[in-house]
């Protein structure tokens, strides 16, 4: 009668691990995102984009889930591969490393601080900040049309006849923007080239660059009719 009892407790156990298996939740499984991008200057001009950038993609489902993946391109294979566990997703993607604090709520949250030192070829490309959003699915591809954060100003200098060119050389030379910060911009021969905020001076006289020659600083000033 015990035996017979045994068999019957053993039966009754091994359904109900089984039971409790299936319950176990499955991972996500995994999707490729398809890419495609371009960069728009104006409405009406587009090209094609192929500086590396980062992707941010947000589930739609669960704001706490979010993921990074940094995107490359390469000539005749295109984006590198990405695979995301958490589509639909909110996709934000930008190039340049002084985009931060990137979070999603019912809009696109992030702070982009403009770098002061574009001196070189490689500053001022990481300075030129470019973003895009849309939305990420497996059945269509991603489109991102980047665009431009800062608008790229460049000086093209010549001195004037006052000037020595044999002895008066420029020591320095600073781009001024809206907000009264001082960037160092890029040098080509007499051309000055930085990316700086797209906001207005609002008035005629402020300082729009300023000019060191031989220690003694020139102040350029924005003209009554470019004021605003």
């Amino acid at each position: 009668m015990r035996r017979k009892l045994s068999y019957w407790a053993l039966a009754l156990l091994i359904p109900l691990g089984f039971v409790s298996c299936s319950q176990e939740e499955v991972a996500p499984q995994e999707q490729e995102l398809r890419i495609a991008t371009r960069s728009t200057s104006d409405e009406s001009a587009a090209e094609t984009f192929t500086d590396a950038f980062t992707l941010e993609l947000w589930s739609t489902t669960d704001n706490a889930k979010y993921e990074t993946h940094q995107m490359t391109y390469t000539d005749g294979a295109g984006w590198n591969t990405v695979k995301s566990s958490i589509l639909p997703a909110n996709a934000f993607a930008y190039k340049g490393s002084s985009v931060t604090d990137i979070s999603y709520t019912d809009k696109w949250n992030y702070t982009v601080n403009l770098q002061l030192d574009q001196s070189d070829a490689t500053k001022l490309a990481d300075a030129d900040v470019m973003i895009a959003t849309g939305s990420a699915n497996a059945e269509s591809p991603l489109n991102l049309n980047f665009q431009h954060y800062y608008a790229k100003v460049t000086f093209n200098v010549e001195l004037a006849s006052e000037f020595n060119p044999e002895t008066d050389v420029i020591s320095r030379f600073d781009v001024v923007t809206c907000d009264g910060d001082y960037v160092k911009p890029y040098v080509d021969g007499n051309s000055y080239t930085a990316v700086i905020p797209a906001d207005p001076y609002f008035k005629a006289g402020v300082h729009f660059a300023l000019v060191t020659i031989n220690a003694e600083k020139l102040e350029v000033e924005i003209p009554d009719e470019y004021a605003n």
